[in-house]
């Protein structure tokens, strides 16, 4: 009985370097890959140990430059993300300007005018509207100057 006693612990003693191994082991599935394992005096184990060590300390900074590469990845999207959107409100806001000034025009001439002609022609991406009336007024030489600048309108108008 004593035998079977100091059989017992003498291989739990053996077997108790295989039972920090697997809370290591545990701690670096869960993502603590600091943790480490106190290398015990046993030339096996201590070999094991080490090796275990060294494969978490490669982990972590593997992992460590995942996460510099990601960061350094979600900035430029950003970057590149938020100038897109602010291209796209621009696009919006002179789209919607173009067509305040369009309506201007169209509608300036349909007031003013007999007759309206409107002509858009465009070559290598840029366009060129045209929008000219007609009209019945007479204006003198003095009032065409006049007639560039915003808000006038000639007496008759």
């Amino acid at each position: 009985m004593i035998g079977f006693l100091l059989l017992y612990f003498y291989i739990r003693r053996l077997l108790a370097p295989i039972g920090k191994l697997q809370v290591a082991t545990l701690e670096v599935s869960q993502g603590r890959l600091g943790h480490r394992i106190r290398e015990p005096s046993s030339t096996e184990f201590e070999q094991l140990f080490s090796a275990f060590n060294a494969m978490a300390a490669r982990l972590q900074a593997l992992f460590a430059n995942d996460v510099l590469l990601l960061g350094n990845l979600s900035h430029d999207l950003k970057f590149y993300l938020t100038r897109l959107k602010m291209t796209a409100e621009v696009d919006v806001v002179d789209h919607e300007a173009w067509r305040t000034i369009i309506d201007n025009l169209l509608d300036n001439a349909r007031k003013y005018g007999v007759a309206i002609r409107i002509a858009l022609t465009g070559e290598a991406g840029r366009f060129c509207l045209s929008v000219t009336n007609r009209t019945e007024l007479v204006l003198g030489a003095d009032q065409l100057e006049l007639l560039l600048q915003p808000f006038y309108r000639g007496d008759a108008a």
